[in-house]
């Protein structure tokens, strides 16, 4: 898991390309999405195997959803973003 002990260190990923609402995210089984810093969406990559590398770090990147009985949008807590990364198609040989 690209867990918050590798929080500061480059790291290298394997998983889905994801476009969400707060920018292009790296999903893999059993983990919250990864986020790629300055990534707004996939394109023509969205729904494929990927390969990302870059620097891990937590940061809120939403404020919170509002939780006093009205609608609204954001992320709980920090997550996960990748800084500085680049990507290409995975391939089977990864």
């Amino acid at each position: 898991m690209a867990g918050d002990d590798r929080a500061g260190q480059a790291v290298t990923l394997r998983g889905t390309a994801g476009n969400a609402h707060a920018g292009a995210v790296l999903v893999r089984d059993q983990e919250p999405p990864i986020y790629v810093d300055g990534l707004t969406d996939w394109g023509d990559l969205a729904g494929q195997e990927v390969v990302v590398t870059g620097v891990l770090v937590l940061r809120w990147l939403t404020p919170e959803p509002a939780t006093q009985g009205v609608v609204s949008h954001g992320v709980s807590g920090a997550v996960r973003i990748l800084h500085d990364a680049v990507w290409r198609r995975a391939t089977t040989h990864d």
